[in-house]
């Protein structure tokens, strides 16, 4: 009794040293001063003195011991909003789910008491119990708890949080509506095409979500892993037969557009292979050639050209039908018709004698006033 009585000495004066001298004489640490059941961590922790209460923690404390109001140093700590005491205590496997005598649990009291960091910390603790014990229920009785105060859906958090294994558990569920769009109008799949969550986005695929669900603004998975460059769900995508290559956002874009627009090459090339439909222009009237080469992107408007337009092993000057009166301009490196190809019209550059393969990069106003398909032939046709 009386090396518990100056351990609780110690702590009262705040006196870390003689704490740690005294736990190493074997002095009990869960020792209850009086009938309100209160334990030096108890103490530590109601005056917030971090320090001390990590001290106490090295002697092996029992963390969970309840005052006489049924509430543990975790409880105390999380009413208090303190991150540090919360933290400390977590780490040594305090309880996260036990009710004190009113009902709450520490998590119930952050969120009470509006302390959000610590809030997080607890939620968090929670969730992986649930998650790792295979329990959807709580899961999901937790997630929609945070849902409602965060506007976040079960999946999207799952997705948000990165974290395959709660995703999993989510998609067990048969009454999971797996298409629902968040406050922001964003599906689950959407939203792991927009932060480039690889393993997020093949469970979401193979739970057989609907790639060609939209959000507000019409942008379905594909437009913004195209629009990203987020290359690896953009396969993931393709690979899907019910994706639709050509379909339009609000603002009239296709992938392929999206993509051509902010540069990204290899999602331009993947969606090349998947058979986009290079026809579709810009929602300004453009060609996506006359995009790439209006916005600066050179390298990416000669990957175009030499896809798609530039038929130079195939077409002679007898395969076109030059329209009358039609030509469009002049160059540094040659003219500009119009001509007939197949029965569509396209422009035709004729290079001059000697001109560079990439000339159709300085034809800026002239792929843009053409907004049409650009043959380009290295000989010079009358």
């Amino acid at each position: 009794m009386d090396k518990e009585f100056f351990l609780w000495c110690a702590v009262y004066d705040n006196n870390a040293t003689e704490v740690a001298r005294l736990v190493c004489t074997g002095v009990n640490p869960n020792y209850c001063e009086n009938e309100l059941n209160v334990t030096p961590v108890h103490y530590a922790t109601s005056a917030r003195n971090l320090p001390m209460v990590s001290q106490l923690l090295v002697a092996l404390v029992d963390v969970d011991i309840p005052d006489h109001t049924g509430a543990t140093p975790l409880h105390t700590a999380a009413t208090a909003g303190h991150v540090g005491l919360v933290q400390a205590l977590l780490g040594a496997n305090a309880s996260v789910d036990r009710q004190a005598n009113d009902g709450t649990t520490p998590w119930e009291r952050a969120r009470a008491g509006g302390h959000t960091e610590v809030a997080q910390l607890l939620f968090d603790r929670l969730l992986r119990m649930a998650v790792n014990a295979g329990n959807l229920n709580y899961a999901k009785q937790l997630l929609d708890a945070e849902s409602h105060e965060a506007g976040r859906l079960p999946l999207h958090y799952a997705v948000q949080r990165k974290d395959p294994a709660l995703l999993h558990l989510l998609l067990s569920d048969p009454s999971l509506d797996k298409n629902a769009l968040d406050a922001d109008g964003y599906s689950a799949l959407a939203r792991t095409a927009a932060a480039s969550e690889d393993g997020c986005a093949w469970k979401l695929l193979r739970a057989g979500l609907v790639i060609r669900s939209a959000d507000m603004t019409a942008a379905s998975p594909l437009h913004l892993a195209a629009a990203l460059g987020h290359t690896s769900i953009l396969g993931m995508l393709l690979a899907n037969p019910t994706t639709n290559l050509d379909a339009f956002d609000k603002n009239h874009c296709t992938a392929l557009v999206l993509a051509v627009a902010s540069n990204h090459v290899a999602a331009v090339e993947m969606l090349l292979v998947a058979g986009a439909d290079t026809s579709i222009p810009f929602p300004n009237g453009a060609t996506i050639l006359a995009g790439a080469v209006r916005l600066g992107h050179h390298a990416l408007a000669q990957t175009l050209h030499d896809r798609i337009y530039n038929r130079v092993a195939s077409i002679t000057a007898q395969d076109l039908k030059f329209v009358a009166n039609g030509g469009i301009g002049a160059g540094g490196q040659g003219v500009v018709v119009k001509a007939v190809y197949n029965e569509d019209l396209v422009a035709v550059k004729k290079l001059a004698p000697g001109a560079r393969r990439d000339a159709i990069l300085s034809l800026r106003y002239e792929i843009a006033v053409t907004r049409m398909s650009v043959i380009v032939l290295s000989q010079d046709i009358s």
